[in-house]
């Protein structure tokens, strides 16, 4: 029996639905069940119930690869198209040819294991490819899920891939841009033709999706707000739903900013040299959406012209709006409002504390302990004299490469700190 899934359809008497189990083995005939109701919500319900008590057939325990097809079916009725598109690459590309045709109640987490391990498919050359380490987690989390589903479900009676030991590659470092970074790409973004959509993720570190969704309506110039409600559809969500925009998917990243000073006069012009005042605010040269991987580009080079060597993505100015507010004492639950988390836990993933954080907590601990007896004063003039003598060594080594005017705004920016600080 080879489980395919289910359709959906909107139907004159309410919705309809078909489960399809495959074929039986033993009779050559399709197994399938037809359901009929009035409202989505009710359909859902009887849906989920012939899921978990499937119709007799000569192969009542499904392979893997019946009940990962039957997982994507449900999955098309309650996912976004990306989860989808992401999910079903997992499945058909990695886990079936890998142990699609194994029972599902044979799985053991060695098994999979070593499925995993072993896994390859073919390229387009009609070569062996193995799958990276993060490719692998990724197809590992996929399978964990769909068995989840497959206990809720009660056809098997707990997860083997909980078991499963599958080693997860270390993230990738993110760096926000520091202080001298920011000093050198400020300037470049001011001057840029796109410098609204850059001073949304830099200053209110809007998700690009987010920025590049947004239209004049969710801009109230009066109030000097923006809407955050909805992101851009991505190209396959795009060219599969006719859909450019989607509501965003939580009720906390759906939030209300106030837009600052510098980006509202952007903002403002931007809007006075295209003559818009409905659509999309940022536009493709074609009238038509920006392309995601183009928006991208376009900040790599900016990076570039600024003089910055290392990587830095778009998506790390979130990081850096992040790093931002923790630098000026900002509340996490504030911060979680700010930048639309569904919990303060994230700002461990996205707060990456300087050295001035560490500095003035090292100052604050020291007041602390010692109390009246000395010791905060002391440790204000080491750290400062620190920072001063890194500071001086930095810029010597750059052996006149910059310009004395952006030397004294670098040292600007650290003596306000230091005064501030101090």
């Amino acid at each position: 029996m080879t489980e395919t899934g289910i359709a959906v359809r909107e139907s004159v008497r309410g919705w309809e639905a078909t489960v399809s189990f495959g074929v039986d083995t033993s009779t050559g005939k399709r197994i399938r069940k037809h359901v009929r109701a009035k409202t989505r919500d009710q359909l859902d319900m009887k849906i989920d119930v012939i899921i978990a008590s499937p119709p007799n057939s000569s192969e009542p325990v499904p392979t893997v690869a019946a009940w990962l097809r039957l997982w994507l079916g449900v999955l098309h009725t309650t996912a976004a198209h990306t989860t989808v598109t992401k999910n079903t690459w997992a499945v058909e590309r990695w886990i079936i040819p890998a142990m699609g045709k194994v029972r599902l109640d044979q799985l053991t987490p060695m098994i999979i294991e070593k499925r995993i391990a072993g896994m390859t498919a073919k390229n387009r050359k009609g070569q062996a490819e193995v799958p990276s380490a993060s490719t692998k987690w990724e197809v590992y989390s996929v399978l964990r899920t769909a068995l989840n589903f497959a206990v809720k479900k009660q056809r098997i009676p707990s997860n083997p891939a909980i078991n499963a030991v599958v080693p997860q590659p270390p993230r990738p470092e993110v760096a926000p841009l520091t202080e001298s970074e920011r000093t050198l790409i400020l300037p470049l973004v001011n001057e840029h033709p796109d410098r609204a959509r850059w001073l949304f993720s830099l200053l209110l570190g809007l998700r690009q999706s987010e920025a590049l969704g947004l239209t004049w309506e969710d801009i109230d110039f009066e109030k000097g707000v923006v809407s955050v409600s909805v992101q851009l559809a991505s190209p396959g969500e795009r060219a599969a739903t006719n859909t450019i925009r989607k509501r965003l998917k939580t009720a906390a990243s759906r939030r209300t900013l106030p837009i600052p000073a510098l980006l509202l006069a952007a903002l403002r012009d931007l809007q006075a040299e295209t003559g818009l005042t409905t659509g999309l605010v940022f536009r493709a040269p074609d009238g038509g959406c920006v392309d995601q991987r183009a928006d991208a580009r376009k900040w790599e080079r900016l990076v570039k012209k600024a003089g910055i060597t290392r990587r830095v993505r778009g998506h790390d100015m979130r990081h850096t709006t992040a790093t931002a507010l923790l630098e000026a004492g900002v509340p996490d639950r504030a911060t979680q409002e700010v930048l639309g988390w569904a919990s303060t836990a994230m700002a461990q993933r996205y707060q990456h504390p300087s050295s001035l954080v560490v500095d003035d907590a090292v100052r604050r601990g020291v007041s602390i302990l010692l109390g009246d007896n000395g010791g905060p004063n002391d440790v204000t003039v080491t750290v400062d004299e620190g920072r001063v003598r890194a500071w001086l060594a930095e810029h010597e080594r750059m052996d006149g490469s910059v310009t004395a005017e952006e030397l004294l705004a670098r040292a600007s920016v650290l003596f306000r700190e230091l005064l501030v600080t101090s």
